[in-house]
Order: structure tokens, then sequence, then C-alpha cells
């Protein structure tokens, strides 16, 4: 198995540990429904003293002038970076367009990262078969497969976890958050926290679960 490999099913099982914490499959407690400290917070900031008027008149007065002197060269940058993208945009001949996904796409990959999910619990070696292949751009080879179980084991050890049947059957696709990367992938989130892995789709036109390298 070459590095590349290693590190692509390193990153998956550091993404499905996190996950694994949030949702609370591991047994390990779960930041979703948490945050006591961000309820008290509005009721601590009403406690705060008003500012004195003045002061606040001098503060907007500051910034109003700060803004000013900020506005050309935000605007100067801003052209630069307008030109770059469009330079970009022709070389590549709209990419970024083209590789972005559709609502439908979306949905798709959503199901299957919980599939994925689902099958990992019971079935490592199963769903390795669901896990993007770098050297190949899509379907794993047989080379992957070969040693992809024992390092998504290995990497949930290393982090105290343990893949257990059915650790993942709470989870369904209303659950999982996806972001269009605007090249083809899209990012795992759960409870507003990023998983650190993709959905891609591939070449062949099926979705595999990425770990960024």
């Amino acid at each position: 198995m070459t590095s590349i490999m290693r590190k692509s099913l390193r990153g998956a099982a550091t993404g499905l540990g996190a996950l694994a914490i949030v949702a609370g499959a591991s047994g390990c407690g779960s930041l979703l429904g948490g945050g006591d400290e961000g309820e008290q917070k509005p009721a601590d900031e009403k406690e705060q003293p008003a500012e004195d008027d003045g002061a606040a008149e001098d503060d907007g007065a500051a910034e109003d002038d700060g803004a000013a002197e900020d506005d050309g060269a935000s605007d100067a940058g801003g052209d630069d970076a307008a030109a770059a993208g469009g330079d970009t945009a022709a070389s590549d001949g709209g990419g970024d367009v083209a590789a972005s996904l559709s609502d439908e796409d979306l949905t798709a990959a959503s199901e299957t990262f919980v599939e994925f999910l689902q099958t990992l619990d019971d079935d490592t070696a199963a769903a390795c078969e669901m896990i993007y292949d770098p050297s190949t751009k899509g379907a794993p080879s047989e080379e992957f497969l070969t040693g992809c179980a024992p390092l998504l084991e290995a990497g949930f050890e290393q982090q105290g976890l343990e893949l257990q049947p059915g650790m993942f059957d709470a989870i369904d696709a209303s659950m999982i958050e996806l972001a269009d990367n605007g090249d083809g992938t899209a990012a795992v989130s759960m409870a507003g926290q990023e998983m650190g892995m993709n959905v891609i789709k591939a070449d062949d036109g099926e979705f595999y679960i990425q770990a960024p390298m």
C-alpha cells in the first residue's frame, strides 16, 4: 500500500472517530445538545453595564475613518482578485462550475455517507469498498482493499474508540450536513462540526468517501 493510500485511510479514521464522538455513538459522550455555556452567554451579556455614549460615538467615528481609508485598497484588491479569478476560469474552461454538485447529487452523497457508516460498524471490509482510492481516482483497487480494514480499525483504536455493531445505526441522512466544495466533492459536517471528510463524485458517476490528505 502506498503512502498516499495510508494517509487517506488515516484521515478517514480520524474523521470517523470525530463523528462517532459527536454522535455519541461511541459511548464517550456527545457534543450534540451541549453548550450550556452558550445558553448562559446572552444572559451574561445583558448584565454588562452600558458603555458611555460619548465613547461609543468616538469609536464609531474612528471606525468610519478607518473604513473610508480601507475602501480604496479593498476595491483595488477586489479588482485584482476578480481579474485573477477570470484568468483561472478561462484556463479551466469553467471547470469549477461544471464540477459543482446539484441538489440531487448532494442528496445522493448524503445517503451514500449514511450507508457507508451503517456498513462500517458491521463489516469494515465491505465499507472499504466505498472509500475513494486516490490511485484509481475512484473505486478502490485490490491493493487498497488489502490494507484498508486493518488501518481503519487501528485508527479508531488510536483514538480510544472501538468499532461496534450498530454504533452508527442511529444516524440518518437528515443529521448529515454537506457543503459543496465546487470541485466535485462535498464536505461532511454533523451538528455544526466539520468531520474533515468529503463525499466525492468520481468520474464513474459513483459517490465515494474521501479523506483530504
